[in-house]
């Protein structure tokens, strides 16, 4: 046998040659191995590392809308009755605390002041005064009495007030109805529409017929307003109305127009508030009150 290995182009090699070859392709054959293990793995550690970049950027994010929402809450003034759960948080109250506030709340009663809010939830002095410059009370506390140790009283105390100059319901405007002790924006409006819708209350007595108005204000309100002028109330002639003029009559609605309508057909005109008692569906404990809307 030969000692050389001849190739088809006619170059020879000698065996030393053809093992040096071998080992130069398994060399290369390495080191492209090695890039290719090594890109890899690179890639691996970058998709890892860009996975920790955006966890750490969702964090961030939420830590700087708490930051956020914490000045926002820094910032703005409040009424301390109306805490809710996460302004709580936020204003760094303990479960404790709030919880205290909205068992007090939950019995119907208010706090009046800030010393007043510290006795009801048991917050510290340091966070008294953090906070204490954002409360805002509605203005009727200011002009309640207490007594010589200066602390607040219940609500029958609290509910007295000094020379209450009564003014007519008819001419009170919303910031005057504001002042009365459990009347705020809403409701202020809503006795409004309703005087408006009336033409003019003509009893103390339908300020306890207003919708979300409880007795206790109701009783309040008597203390801050008489009715006085009612020459802009609304007159219905009920025997000369129809339904739907009728049923803008105070109290009523379309389905006792139809019955008051009914009756006059049956039993001819209406004459007095006797008459009026027998309609069916009517509401007796107001029938006094919408007498004075009606005329025979």
């Amino acid at each position: 046998m030969k000692s050389f290995f001849r190739l088809r182009n006619g170059i020879y090699f000698s065996r030393s040659q053809r093992m040096g070859l071998i080992v130069l392709l398994f060399l290369i054959l390495c080191t492209q191995t090695l890039f290719f293990v090594s890109g890899f793995f690179g890639k691996m550690h970058d998709s890892s590392k860009f996975v920790e970049n955006k966890e750490l950027g969702l964090k961030l994010d939420s830590i700087r809308l708490i930051v956020e929402r914490l000045e926002k809450t820094k910032k703005f003034v409040f009424n301390p009755n109306f805490i809710t759960d996460e302004r709580a948080y936020f204003l760094e109250m303990s479960v404790e605390e709030y919880d205290r506030l909205k068992v007090f709340r939950e019995q119907g009663r208010f706090v009046n002041s800030a010393k007043d809010f510290q006795s009801v939830t048991g917050v510290t002095d340091a966070w008294l005064l953090k906070y204490e410059e954002k409360f805002r009370f509605p203005v009727w506390t200011t002009r309640k009495k207490v007594d010589k140790e200066g602390e607040n009283k219940d609500w029958n105390a609290r509910s007295k007030e000094v020379e209450i100059e009564k003014v007519d319901i008819n001419q009170a405007s919303k910031e005057r109805l504001m002042e009365v002790r459990g009347i705020g924006e809403v409701l202020s409006e809503r006795i409004l529409k309703e005087r408006e819708k009336f033409g003019a209350f003509v009893s103390v007595e339908q300020f306890g017929f207003i919708w979300g108005i409880k007795p206790e204000v109701a009783l309040e309100m008597e203390k801050h307003f008489v009715v006085a002028d009612t020459k802009l109330k609304k007159i219905i002639y009920i025997n000369r109305a129809d339904r739907n003029e009728l049923k803008l009559i105070p109290y009523l609605n379309y389905g006792i127009a139809l019955d008051i309508i009914k009756h006059r057909s049956m039993n001819g005109d209406l004459k007095s508030i006797e008459d009026l008692k027998e309609i069916k569906n009517i509401p007796l404990d107001k029938v006094g009150i919408i007498n004075l809307y009606l005329d025979f």
